[in-house]
């Protein structure tokens, strides 16, 4: 039907997994109705998927329950190679989540600008964070 639209996120969000084209949005609105997500952000790496989930308050953020985030995304078509749990997500100062400085820190790479981050802070949290997966 040429009037139905699915929505993929900005274009620089789009990622190649298992030879298809997905958009973070997607990822993340799946993940994001797991009851035990308070918020997610997705970001591609090379032919992979890797999502960072903070889990509601009082959620314990365990191998059980990333393995239980996987196969939900699984059950809806997406592969999500790797879950890493934070307790929140970098954001701007108007409240937008920094997938960039996400990516980058991933990648082990200068976040670059990070300016308009509401706490700097947030830096070496995730570097804590990655450092334990």
């Amino acid at each position: 039907d040429v009037y139905k639209r699915q929505v993929l996120g900005r274009a620089d969000d789009v990622i190649r997994s298992e030879g298809e084209r997905i958009g973070t949005l997607e990822v993340e609105s799946i993940i994001g109705t797991y009851p035990q997500v308070a918020e997610t952000a997705v970001v591609g790496t090379t032919n992979s998927i890797v999502a960072f989930v903070v889990p509601k308050q009082g959620v314990n953020p365990d191998d059980v329950l990333r393995n239980e985030i996987k196969n939900y995304c699984r059950n809806s078509g997406y592969i999500v190679d790797k879950v890493i749990f934070l307790k929140r997500l970098p954001k701007t100062k108007s409240g937008k989540i920094m997938r960039r400085l996400l990516k980058s820190i991933l990648a082990n790479e200068d976040p670059g600008d990070v300016s308009t981050l509401d706490d700097i802070k947030i830096i070496e949290e995730l570097k804590q964070s990655l450092s334990q997966t």
